[in-house]
């Protein structure tokens, strides 16, 4: 970062062509085969492995809006993050912004995890492409075992893969989220009653000693912070 740097690095052609690349894709694809998904699971009652597979979502760039972009982008430089790590990245544009924040303010480093093989290769080529691959790594497989061995505190945790993992790898990683470091949580809202389970533990103190809320971005993203003791 240079002192008179005053704009983000995810508005840099580079970052700014692969984020519109992707959200055009995403624009073409998504939400027919959305409605399948949420057809066959919530309306068909299909395990939810099954109506995943039959909606052939794999392949599909499942993006965060630029609205939540920005908005992880803004909180990683408030909390001036050292470590950011999220559960499934798919074709990278959480990470491209999460890490523009870390190269902006001049250290820190990405961790993200992502199951589909040709997903992770996607988004460890957006990464370079965008000049983040020195602040930023892609893990490929089960989240529950390529995150499993980070020992260092996390600042900001960012869940926005299948909703059944997300309690999971809240408390897998638990230990490593100190007082003041923050956990978003996205599709709130559209997954109700499967990431009720998750909001349960996140919004009571005794649990998880959390103070969270949902806030009205994209499909609801909840925001929670570590409380001390």
């Amino acid at each position: 970062m240079t002192p008179d740097m005053t704009q983000p690095h995810y508005d840099t052609p580079a970052c700014a062509d692969i984020l519109q690349n992707i959200a055009r894709a995403s624009r073409r694809s998504v939400p027919l085969l959305v409605a399948k998904l949420l057809l066959d699971y919530k309306i068909m009652r299909k395990p939810f492995e099954v109506a995943f597979k039959t909606a052939d979502l794999k392949n599909v760039p499942m993006a965060i809006s630029r609205d939540e972009g920005k908005f992880l982008y803004q909180i990683t430089r408030a909390r001036k993050a050292a470590l950011v790590v999220e559960f499934a990245t798919s074709f990278g544009v959480s990470a491209i912004y999460a890490a523009s924040a870390l190269r902006d303010q001049g250290f820190g480093r990405f961790i993200g995890t992502e199951i589909e093989a040709s997903k992770v290769a996607q988004a460890r080529r957006n990464l370079a492409a965008a000049g983040l691959d020195a602040v930023a790594e892609v893990r490929a497989g089960d989240a529950m075992e390529t995150l499993a061995g980070i020992a260092e505190p996390i600042d900001i945790l960012f869940l926005d893969g299948w909703k059944n993992l997300y309690l999971p790898i809240l408390t897998l990683l638990l230990p490593q989220l100190p007082p003041g470091s923050i956990l978003l949580a996205d599709n709130i809202k559209r997954f109700k009653r499967e990431l009720a389970p998750f909001r349960e533990f996140v919004r009571n103190p005794a649990q998880g000693r959390f103070l969270s809320s949902t806030l009205p971005i994209g499909d609801g993203l909840e925001f929670a912070v570590r409380l001390d003791g």
